[in-house]
């Protein structure tokens, strides 16, 4: 009974990180840095990770 409990347990900690990844994605821009980059015609560096910092912004408002 004790490994049924635990499995069980176990079973709802995995169910509790799927749907906090869920979470994630759904926040997430529709485009990555790599398209950023390509749009704005610059290469990796932190303008890229600001530019996304701005779409995620402008998703959660």
């Amino acid at each position: 009974m004790a490994a049924l409990h635990e499995a069980l347990d176990d079973l709802e900690l995995r169910i509790a990180d799927l749907a906090r990844d869920e979470a994630r994605k759904a926040e997430r821009p529709e485009i990555d840095g790599a398209k950023v980059m390509e749009h704005l015609g610059i290469g990796p560096g932190p303008a890229v990770g600001e530019a996304m910092r701005f779409l995620l912004d402008l998703k959660r408002s």
